[in-house]
């Protein structure tokens, strides 16, 4: 168990604009606020607080307090070790209100001073410290799962054309293969399976926008089985099969292209245009181009 040892406790309640000055402490202090809110600068870094929120502050820390109205506070003091948890500077919210009871027991301690109220106080920073790990733990995993489940989209995002191993994919986020799915679906919305179809199909939809792939190369080159299996899927997906598809946005794309500009005065200009782009490169072709001078006309 981590060692601490309480300091000091002060409860105090702060006028309007109340100002505290520049200062520090050989010990770790936590402040904590009532009502009405703030902000203080603690080592340079600004940090904004308001009623149920508790800030704590390391060692030798220069830090003030600024209080946009009248605020109540209480600040406790106390050695700890850093061993069982690294307690950092920064601003906290007290969800579930479980360190203001403590507080609330400290200062019933304090005030009555009755014997062992020291330890009883000594006892009272260990439960704060305790539920102040409880509260910060589930930001820290929640960091960490989604720097994990970036890892995984970064790998899919180079590999999912490819026959991807979920099994390979789970080793990378570092949880077991069923708790992966469960909290890549969570994060995603979402199942593996799905994510990386959908990749695919988007590969393959920009394939037949852009280039003249037969249906069977691309069934393969996205990893289906078999064309029949790409077809029935592709068309699951977009209402489409694949050659409908591409007949459809090429139509589409020559219809705009082929929209003329707003007739002018001096001139009247039609031009239509139709881009295609072969797996092997591009290449870009005017099928007509004509200007008519309306003044030369008329």
């Amino acid at each position: 168990m981590f060692e601490s040892a309480f300091d000091y406790y002060i409860k105090r309640v702060n006028s309007q604009n109340f100002t505290a000055p520049l200062h520090s402490h050989t010990c770790f202090e936590l402040v904590y606020y009532y009502r009405s809110g703030g902000f203080c600068i603690i080592n340079g870094k600004k940090y904004s607080y308001k009623a149920g929120d508790f800030i704590v502050i390391e060692p030798m820390m220069p830090h003030d307090d600024h209080a946009k109205g009248e605020t109540e506070i209480i600040c406790i003091g106390f050695y700890y070790d850093n061993a069982e948890f690294s307690l950092k500077t920064g601003c906290y919210r007290d969800e579930r209100g479980k360190i203001k009871r403590y507080l609330e027991h400290l200062t019933e301690e304090m005030s009555e001073k009755s014997m062992h109220y020291s330890f009883v106080a000594n006892l009272i920073v260990k439960e704060i410290l305790v539920e102040i790990e409880r509260s910060i733990f589930p930001a820290k995993a929640e960091a960490v799962k989604h720097e994990h489940i970036k890892q995984v989209l970064n790998y899919i995002e180079q590999y999912y054309l490819t026959d991807i191993d979920l099994e390979q994919l789970s080793s990378i986020s570092q949880y077991s293969y069923h708790h992966f799915r469960h909290i890549f679906k969570e994060e995603m919305g979402v199942s593996l399976k799905q994510y990386i179809l959908s990749k695919r199909l988007t590969y393959a939809k920009k394939q037949l926008q852009e280039t003249d792939i037969s249906v069977t190369e691309l069934a393969y080159a996205t990893g289906f089985g078999s064309t029949s299996q790409f077809i029935k899927v592709f068309k699951e997906h977009f209402h489409a099969s694949p050659l409908q598809y591409r007949k459809q946005y090429a139509e589409n794309y020559i219809n705009v292209e082929n929209t003329p500009p707003p007739v002018n005065r001096k001139n009247f200009h039609i031009s239509w245009r139709r881009k295609r782009r072969s797996r092997f490169g591009s290449s870009a072709f005017s099928y007509g181009w004509m200007q008519l001078n309306l003044d030369a006309i008329g």
